[in-house]
């Protein structure tokens, strides 16, 4: 589903927050319609999607910016990257094209933008602890960042298991039925081939796994 407000400032932040206390912790709703409505915006509640969490889409001269969501997020997750897509918004913003999508203009817009949230606590303590490491060096992706996946899923209830769980040499295969061979790490990413195509992909160590991993 598609949000984009039309109206007057306070009428957007209204409605802005209206949307988001749908998927957000109560505490974060304000701040972040506020930041939704400093200029216009659509905000899609996508379907789940097995490759991204969120997406920031630049305008064209057809369209207004796009930040997309995956629908089936828990509200820290949702929010911690909806912050993440609104720094990428800003950054294109202020900066123009020129920049490199995860360069030093979006970390210090993304460390900006969640400082706030981390000063009012809307986090739980488990995850804001493991945000402020974070938030020493932001990876691309919270998917990119171990820790902060595991930190996600435990307040999630979520028990997958991650491929850094699974032994190195054997097969697994990902939530969307792909099936590799685990290889040799590569700082948080491991090199892995995939079984059908022979071909070589670095996958992040905290990516889930479904249950069933057999040997080669």
């Amino acid at each position: 589903m598609r949000f984009t407000p039309v109206g007057s400032s306070l009428d957007t932040i209204e409605y802005w927050r209206g949307v988001l206390l749908h998927h957000i912790p109560k505490g974060a709703a304000r701040y972040s319609a506020e930041l939704l409505a400093e200029s216009p915006i659509v905000l899609h509640i996508s379907r789940p999607r097995k490759t991204k969490l969120g997406h920031f889409k630049r305008a064209t001269s057809r369209s207004i910016p796009e930040i997309s969501i995956n629908v089936d997020l828990g509200s820290e997750r949702f929010l911690f990257t909806l912050i993440h897509e609104i720094a990428h918004w800003k950054a294109f913003d202020l900066y123009g094209r020129g920049i490199r999508p995860h360069g030093r203009e979006w970390k210090s817009l993304f460390i900006e933008l969640l400082r706030p949230l981390l000063q009012k606590e809307v986090f739980s303590p488990g995850i804001a602890a493991v945000i402020q490491e974070h938030l020493r060096s932001p990876k691309a992706s919270s998917c990119s960042d171990p820790q902060l996946q595991r930190a996600f899923d435990r307040a999630e209830g979520i028990h997958r298991p991650h491929l850094d769980e699974v032994p190195y040499g054997q097969v697994f295969t990902l939530n969307n039925g792909r099936t590799f061979i685990k290889g040799p790490k590569k700082r948080t990413r491991y090199l892995c081939q995939e079984v059908k195509s022979g071909k070589r992909y670095l996958i992040p160590g905290a990516i889930h796994v479904l249950d069933h991993v057999e040997s080669v």
